[in-house]
């Protein structure tokens, strides 16, 4: 998706198959991976990407996600 803004891939956070990833995710991974490695329960709501994608389109969909809470 080519463009001069340099953030054109915020847009793609609003879009419905973001939101089916997203979901999909917090099925398999309902709680948030790094309070688990703190012995916490705390329930997921950031989708994050292990790898930034930085605006790389195929590593935005296709790269590795982690559920983190908002903390």
């Amino acid at each position: 998706m080519p463009s001069n803004d340099k953030r054109h891939w915020k847009g793609w956070y609003k879009l419905a198959r973001w939101e089916r990833r997203r979901q999909s995710l917090f099925a398999e991974q309902p709680l948030c991976v790094k309070c688990l490695e703190r012995d916490e329960v705390t329930v997921a709501d950031t989708a994050d990407h292990v790898i930034p994608h930085r605006g790389d389109e195929d590593l935005f969909w296709h790269g590795e996600l982690q559920a983190l809470c908002a903390s």
